[in-house]
């Protein structure tokens, strides 16, 4: 249907829009689940996966700030032999969301996407070492 929606040009003159439905009940719902590839309950809105990933892998302050952070919080869980700190560490680490755009991209051959999160894998990697080696240092010293 979005794919329908965009062929008409809904999305160029206007926006297109939903919510998630709790519960949907009907022959027409039955009908889709039936035809959906693989299980019904495993159908995915690829427009909307695109969408989440597309903003979780984008190199911005924020990535950064929390890459910095993670690295910062592993730095100091293994100086500390903290192995809480280094779960800690794993759990503020955005580096999820450019892998799944990465995986996304793939998945659809959308190559920009691809790209999109190697750059902020690998500056952000970058800059929380840089930094992270910085305090090291400045600390140890």
């Amino acid at each position: 249907m979005v794919d329908d929606l965009c062929e008409l040009g809904v999305d160029r003159d206007g926006s297109i829009s939903w919510r998630a439905i709790e519960t949907a009940i009907g022959d027409g719902m039955r009908r889709a689940e039936r035809n959906a590839p693989g299980d019904g309950a495993d159908a995915i809105i690829w427009d909307e996966v695109v969408a989440a990933t597309g903003e979780e892998s984008a190199l911005n302050w924020t990535f950064l700030s929390f890459m910095v952070l993670a690295c910062i919080l592993a730095a100091i869980g293994v100086a500390t032999n903290s192995p809480i700190t280094i779960v800690g560490a794993m759990v503020v680490g955005p580096e999820f969301g450019p892998l799944a755009g990465i995986a996304v991209g793939l998945r659809l051959r959308q190559w920009d996407a691809v790209r999109r999160g190697i750059v902020a894998l690998v500056a952000g990697f970058a800059v929380a070492i840089a930094v992270t080696a910085a305090v090291g240092g400045h600390l140890a010293g």
